[in-house]
């Protein structure tokens, strides 16, 4: 029997525009290197279709990485792009419609060839200037599940 382990994560959606003269597009940038290829193609494709939310899935994808860095105990210790977080796009629009949802996500170590089912709770944050989103990775264990409710 293993461990439950949980990580949590906050992130609050401002645009780069509001810290510095950034573009979007450069300060994604800043971050392709902590994306593998898959997640970088999920990135770009939600910009492109949902232009009112352009960031949402890059914070919400950073925010599952932390969570999941968090839980195991290495936090930014470990290098992002050597795993990968495997899950649907879209999820900012879903969050938004019911203000909280529960996923299961497969962690790909790529390394160790590897792979993980984890889940995540997404939970909206209300009450702040900025939309905000808390992230919580739940894994080790296959019998703990999170009750949302």
């Amino acid at each position: 029997r293993t461990s439950t382990l949980i990580g949590l994560d906050i992130v609050v959606m401002e645009g780069p525009h509001q810290r510095s003269n950034q573009t979007d597009d450069d300060f994604l940038g800043c971050f392709r290197g902590t994306f593998t290829s898959w997640e970088w193609e999920q990135i770009i494709d939600h910009r492109e279709k949902y232009s009112r939310a352009p960031l949402a899935d890059f914070y919400l994808r950073w925010a599952m990485k932390e969570a999941y860095t968090k839980a195991i105990g290495l936090g930014m210790g470990l290098d992002y792009a050597s795993f990968e977080v495997r899950i649907g796009s879209g999820l900012w629009e879903q969050i938004v419609k019911r203000r909280q949802m529960k996923v299961k996500g497969t962690i790909s170590l790529l390394k160790d060839k590897r792979e993980e089912i984890w889940e995540f709770v997404f939970i909206r944050l209300t009450g702040c200037h900025h939309q905000s989103c808390a992230c919580v990775a739940v894994g080790g264990s296959s019998d703990f599940e999170l009750d949302t409710n």
